[in-house]
């Protein structure tokens, strides 16, 4: 289990910073998942890490939580 601390100085900020961390988390849950799906299917499943010049993609509309009502 990892333990990290949200603090962005801001309450509201902390909060967009730990709703962006959780939907990142599903996600990684979900690939998770469909690589147990196909690997149970008996399909090949190969785990790729990045390579020397990846980095990290900008945030997107789509990434983005919605505001707090």
């Amino acid at each position: 289990m990892v333990i990290t601390e949200f603090d962005a100085g801001d309450a509201e900020a902390t909060l967009h910073v730990m709703a962006e961390a959780i939907l990142e988390y599903r996600r990684a849950l979900g690939v998770l998942g469909r690589a147990v799906d196909f690997a149970k299917a008996g399909a090949p499943v190969a785990l790729i890490p990045p390579g020397p010049y990846w980095r990290p993609r900008l945030a997107s509309d789509g990434d983005v939580a919605p505001p707090v009502a």
